[in-house]
Order: structure tokens, then C-alpha cells, then sequence
């Protein structure tokens, strides 16, 4: 049956700087799944980059977000517990500051 990777010899990843105005490219070697190569492979060649980088930015948006309710859960578990009217208290205290 044979490996079931398939081989995609480059891509081209491209990222933004923030202190720079020009995409920056990398070229990377890959291995991919033979289902995933066949949905891959209907995409035009010339959008396929495209594609894969809006795929990897939802999946790594979605990794960071899990990430960062795992943390949040942590410090749930830490800090003392905090009654509503305590916060109320909290934002009525800060709105009455100023800017």
C-alpha cells in the first residue's frame, strides 16, 4: 500500500512584520497526509499558500485561545474567590477616576 504522506517539496509562508510594510516569505519543506493532499492539490497552485496560511493563522488563533483559558483556569484556581458585589464595587471605583 505504500506510505500514505505525501510529499510537498516547498510552500511559501508569508508574514508581516509589524515594523515593516513588505510580506516577508519563507520557504519550507512539509509532509502531509495523502487525504489532506488531495483536497489540497483542487486548490490552484497559485492560491495554495494562500490557503495554507489562512489555515495555519485559524489553527494557531485557536491554539492561542486554548492556551490562554488553560492559563486563565490556573489563576482561577489560585486567586481567592470574589464575591459580584465586590466587583461592582471594583468598576463603580474605577469609573469614578479619571482617564
Amino acid at each position: 500500500m505504500g506510505s500514505d504522506l505525501q510529499s510537498v517539496e516547498y510552500y511559501t509562508h508569508r508574514i508581516a512584520p509589524s515594523e515593516a510594510t513588505a510580506i516577508v516569505s519563507k520557504r519550507i519543506n512539509i509532509m502531509i497526509d495523502e487525504d489532506t493532499w488531495e483536497v489540497l492539490e483542487r486548490i490552484p497552485a497559485g492560491e495554495r499558500s494562500r490557503a495554507i496560511n489562512e489555515a495555519l493563522r485559524d489553527w494557531t488563533g485557536r491554539r492561542r485561545r486554548r492556551d490562554a483559558v488553560r492559563q486563565m483556569d490556573a489563576l482561577r484556581r489560585q486567586l481567592p474567590k470574589v464575591s459580584a458585589d465586590e466587583v461592582a464595587r471594583w468598576i463603580r471605583e474605577d469609573r469614578g477616576r479619571d482617564p
